[in-house]
């Protein structure tokens, strides 16, 4: 059991896995952050968290619409 604990706190602070962590941030920023300020969206919208869309700024969503999990929109 030591063993492994050990292995975990090796390994957990090492400059390789904080680069790794900081490219999963990036790119979660970039997946799920950014194209939400872009989109042009009316009230009531329901994106699942899941969903991905590619220029945001073309896409316009009207009142009371909804996407769905696992949906592409590319625009």
């Amino acid at each position: 059991m030591v063993k492994y604990v050990w292995e975990v706190i090796r390994y957990t602070f090492t400059p390789r896995f904080l680069v790794s962590l900081f490219y999963s941030f990036a790119y979660y920023i970039h997946e799920q952050v950014v194209w939400r300020t872009n989109i042009h969206a009316e009230k009531d919208v329901r994106i699942h968290a899941t969903a991905s869309i590619r220029n945001a700024q073309n896409v316009y969503l009207g009142q009371n619409s909804h996407i769905n999990h696992l949906c592409c929109i590319w625009a």
